[in-house]
């Protein structure tokens, strides 16, 4: 909450006390862009990237001469170290610091605020992650122009403590950038894991294995060592849901896990019809926006006190536990190897569907149980650094939040 009596933040540095000052951004600067760059102007690889709003603040895919570059920005406009480039179209208001490189930007696309000493950079970029920008609220238009830019207003204190702030707020995102690079780093290995601990198609044995195996995997189709398969929930209404003493696994419970979560599940009334679910099975979608995420699965992994059933646009698997380890199972399910049997499989237009029959032919190559329990056992170890360093991203994003509405106007 901010003193409504006076403009001033509720959380501040020591050693300042006046208030702050209302003014529009009009009032401390004018928006700049680069000169217009034409198409034929461009080369797919070249001296001096050129950045379109699709490649802003990642990797250009065009690029133009050391020439023109050198003639444009010594003739037109150009941004000056610390400037806060913006992006004006799509998606309207990311930012990237230009730190000096030899680069081009898309005009009225990428634009920046030129403004004098009253404004500071490292203030301006915090106050553009939380701005609303004057003329577009609860508007569709994806497009920032210059007067929504110039007409929103903004309160700022004196230079030196516009410093302290940017200065306080980088060290903060600097570490948020370091947990995300660590997230990154994770999902990265977990990738390379899926890849490497599963046979490709057509191998009989995985590039990475334990010491200690040397068999080859038993080409089986999944259907061959399943159980029980079973239904979603039937027969059912809308006033059935969000009430009542069962529960059931949502379809973004299966579509988003590898293994399933206990707190991703609703209530509903109890039908002793319908198939409850048991630890180990294994839910697959049958519905999709887009091939890609057809027949995605995940496992339950807990013992179920209460009746607890599965969504409608699912079908369960309970696998023959003497040959299949249900963990192992649904990590391979997600492994990119089988995925590329799978998605092909998908059937639709403007969305897709899998038949059951489709999934329960899937070719798998199935190793001892005791190599499935150690594959599953170091992907569950890396699934759970994977959850803490969420976590601990999320924390420090949330801190910031809560901090720029303390020690923002």
């Amino acid at each position: 909450m901010v003193d409504k009596k006076r403009k001033v933040p509720n959380l501040r540095f020591k050693g300042f006390t006046n208030d702050w000052v209302q003014r529009k951004l009009c009032d401390l600067g004018s928006v700049a862009m680069n000169k217009r760059i034409f198409k034929e102007q461009t080369s797919d690889t070249g001296d001096v990237p050129f950045y379109k709003i699709g490649t802003f603040g990642g990797t250009p895919d065009a690029f133009i001469s050391r020439e023109l570059f050198e003639e444009y920005k010594s003739k037109y406009q150009y941004p000056e170290v610390g400037d806060i480039l913006i992006s004006a179209s799509g998606s309207i208001g990311r930012t990237v610091v230009y730190r000096g490189a030899d680069e081009y930007f898309q005009d009225s696309n990428i634009v920046w605020l030129k403004h004098d000493s009253q404004l500071v950079n490292s203030f301006l970029k915090q106050f553009y992650s939380i701005v609303k920008w004057q003329g577009l609220e609860g508007s569709t238009i994806k497009r920032l122009y210059n007067k929504n830019i110039l007409e929103t207003p903004i309160t700022l204190p004196s230079p030196e403590e516009q410093t302290k702030l940017g200065e306080f707020f980088e060290k903060l995102d600097n570490l948020i950038a370091a947990n995300q690079r660590k997230l990154d780093l994770l999902k990265e290995q977990k990738k390379g894991y899926l890849q490497k601990m599963f046979p490709k198609n057509g191998a009989k044995v995985p590039e990475l294995r334990f010491a200690g195996f040397a068999d080859a995997w038993e080409e089986r189709k999944l259907g061959e060592v399943a159980e029980k398969v079973y239904s979603g929930l039937s027969g059912k209404t809308k006033s059935d849901f969000g009430h009542g003493e069962a529960a059931y696994v949502t379809y973004i419970n299966v579509h988003d896990n590898v293994i399933a979560k206990a707190k991703e599940i609703e209530k509903v009334e109890v039908d002793l019809k319908q198939n409850q679910v048991q630890k180990g099975d294994i839910f697959f979608t049958i519905s999709s926006e887009v091939p890609e995420e057809v027949a995605l699965n995940s496992v339950w992994p807990y013992e179920t006190n209460t009746r607890l059933y599965l969504n409608s646009f699912c079908f369960g698997y309970r696998s023959n536990f003497k040959l299949v380890n249900p963990f192992f199972l649904s990590y391979y399910l997600r492994s990119p190897h089988l995925r590329q049997i799978i998605f092909p499989l998908a059937q639709g237009i403007s969305r897709f569907n899998i038949s059951k029959k489709s999934i329960l032919q899937l070719p798998i190559k199935l190793p001892k149980l005791q190599e499935q329990k150690d594959i599953y056992r170091i992907l569950q170890d890396l699934e759970n650094l994977l959850s803490l360093q969420h976590q601990k991203l999320a924390k420090y994003q949330s801190v910031k939040k809560s901090l720029l509405q303390q020690m923002f106007i």
